[in-house]
């Protein structure tokens, strides 16, 4: 809207006048009007007046004389037209040497704005949810795949590094609504905000437990894995699921299953977790979490793409349609997919979710396997 009227504007107040001048100018030197310097300007040809013509915006006139001859009328507009070109040519000049002097620090300061720190798909998705807001965006990365579609929603978007003292001024951190530190690091979003400890305001993404009870008393925390995680047991029924197998026990898995141990209706009477680090995943979850476990728990220490496991699992319990399995590896190079396949081709009765940003081929896969989808955190 803003680039729309600016358009307006220079139609309005460029264009249109610059052409009505050239026209005038013309018209004058075809219709009897002739200059001193060239009293044969009306046969001269159209490239030849029309150098004269725009002349008059940079010499005013000065190579060409005074107009003589034809209409008064004709003879006169031109004449008006010696002044008005080289005003509009003085006043173009002073307007973009004003523009280029001057600095951020004379212009007005923003107040009771949203800054968002990171331009990744949480900024995106929030940003789109808020309206009639003046908002402002910050990240380091020049040429993030985001860039160009928040500017487009957004007031400003600054490529910078919020720490940094003249960016804080710029955007005016203090008296900002509130601020998000949405960048896809919890150690960069946490020391962000001790930075700007004297904002109330801040919301600070986190998804390590660990930090997060570090620092949840301190600031308003928000976890798009627990997000994803609530997401998935309310659209899904692992509620009354009494096993089920987490396959890779990063941040998403632990959220899971920490949302699961926290509800009330859950039906869980045991979990069996694969993962190349479960042993020191485990230990220092059960610690976090501070409950006694009202399932029984099994631990495969393997890598999650060593199909091996499904034996370990076979071995270990027996799966049928009371029970599920999470594949919550990361989902780059189809992992998920192809190993939650494997599984289905063993098991027929349990459900199967896998984590997944959603693909043409993950689709067709899922739908001939009987598998769900359901969406990751992504930066």
């Amino acid at each position: 809207m803003k680039e729309g009227f600016q358009m307006k504007q220079m139609v309005l107040f460029r264009v249109l006048p610059t052409l009505i001048i050239l026209a005038v100018s013309i018209f004058a030197f075809n219709n009897g009007v002739v200059v001193s310097s060239n009293l044969d300007i009306g046969s001269a040809g159209f490239p030849t007046q029309l150098y004269y013509a725009i002349s008059l915006f940079f010499l005013n006139g000065l190579d060409m004389g005074m107009p003589q001859g034809g209409g008064v009328i004709l003879r006169n507009l031109l004449f008006i037209c010696y002044f008005i070109a080289p005003l509009m040519t003085a006043i173009a000049i002073i307007e973009t040497i004003i523009i280029s002097v001057t600095t951020q620090k004379f212009k007005r300061k923003p107040k009771n704005h949203v800054i968002f720190v990171g331009s990744g798909n949480l900024t995106l998705k929030e940003v789109k949810k808020l309206k009639n807001e003046k908002i402002i965006v910050i990240d380091k990365a020049e040429n993030h795949k985001n860039k160009e579609e928040l500017k487009v929603l957004v007031s400003e978007y600054i490529v910078g590094d919020i720490k940094d003292e003249s960016i804080q001024r710029r955007v005016n951190v203090d008296e900002a609504k509130e601020v998000f530190l949405f960048t896809n690091k919890d150690e960069v979003n946490i020391n962000t905000a001790l930075v700007l400890n004297n904002n109330n305001n801040i919301v600070v993404r986190a998804e390590d437990l660990e930090m997060i009870d570090l620092f949840k008393d301190r600031f308003n925390i928000r976890s798009v894995h627990e997000e994803n995680a609530i997401s998935l047991i309310n659209s899904s029924n692992l509620l009354d699921k009494s096993k089920i197998v987490i396959y890779g026990f990063g941040r998403f898995g632990q959220n899971l299953l920490r949302q699961l141990c926290l509800n009330k209706e859950s039906l869980l009477k045991e979990v069996i977790i694969v993962d190349s680090e479960i042993a020191r995943q485990w230990w220092s979850f059960k610690d976090r979490l501070d409950t006694d476990f009202s399932f029984e728990f099994t631990l495969i220490e393997k890598n999650q793409l060593d199909n091996s496991a499904l034996n370990d699992i076979e071995q270990k319990t027996s799966l049928d349609k009371d029970s599920a399995l999470v594949f919550c590896i990361s989902h780059d190079n189809y992992n998920n997919i192809k190993t939650a396949n494997i599984f289905r081709k063993y098991y027929k009765e349990p459900s199967i979710y896998i984590r997944s940003v959603g693909s043409a081929i993950e689709d067709k896969i899922c739908k001939s396997s009987d598998i769900s989808i359901f969406p990751t955190a992504t930066n």
